[in-house]
């Protein structure tokens, strides 16, 4: 889901656990409960995966995919 964050505040704010720095992605269970052991590693921007290099992206999606959220 795409969030455009000035227009949906208050879902910006629900999934904004360490900040609400932009980009930010996060993985959902179907549920719609954010897996918070799922994120990109680093310390400072935990949910900052980059934009312009889809491989980070791909080995989140992948983790997620092992763990059958």
């Amino acid at each position: 889901m795409l969030v455009d964050r000035d227009q949906e505040t208050e879902i910006s704010q629900a999934y904004a656990p360490d900040g609400d720095y932009i980009p930010r992605s996060t993985i959902l269970s179907p549920e719609g409960v954010l897996q918070g052991a799922l994120n990109s590693g680093r310390g400072d921007y935990r949910y900052f995966v980059p934009v312009g290099n889809p491989g980070p992206l791909i080995d989140l999606l992948q983790r997620a995919l092992e763990i059958r959220i």
